[in-house]
């Protein structure tokens, strides 16, 4: 048995809802993972690091019998460079950006082509306003209803 992990990568109420967006649109397994994890500031990349590689080795020291992969990781434009550093680590096979805005596309979308490029993964640029503002409560609610929710033994927020 495989299942596979959403990990969003978000600083912002937009992104968080732009998790949403992927959640109903890209994440198609029924037997998704969710995890959140917040970048808060450029100051607490090297912190997020650690914990990006806390959570592979947690994943990949689970039984047997359940294989864990990265299958979409989400991220607004406002991650900045830190997406790359989290999808190179994670290699999903899917890098989600919601963009919030005209110019927050303009950067999505460099973001995106350098992540095509550098991490080896396929990249969905959401549609400008196909996102909300929400919270990480919401999503975690929704996640949770869905029976999708897990959540390692690591301080995300």
């Amino acid at each position: 048995m495989t299942r596979t992990v959403c990990i969003a990568l978000s600083e912002t109420a937009p992104a968080i809802s732009g998790i949403h967006w992927a959640f109903d649109n890209v994440c198609q397994n029924g037997d998704n993972v969710v995890v959140v994890m917040a970048i808060k500031s450029e100051a607490d990349r090297a912190k997020h690091t650690q914990e990006t590689k806390d959570l592979v080795c947690f994943l990949a020291n689970q039984s047997a019998n359940i294989k864990y992969k990265v299958e979409v990781v989400v991220a607004s434009s406002s991650a900045g460079a830190a997406i790359v550093d989290f999808v190179a680590g994670l290699k999903p096979d899917t890098l989600v950006v919601t963009p919030f805005s005209k110019l927050a596309a303009d950067i999505a979308k460099k973001d995106a082509e350098f992540c095509r490029e550098n991490a080896s993964c396929a990249v969905v640029v959401a549609p400008v306003g196909a996102t909300e503002e929400a919270s990480a409560e919401s999503f975690l609610t929704k996640a949770a209803l869905k029976g999708m929710l897990f959540k390692p033994k690591v301080n995300w927020f």
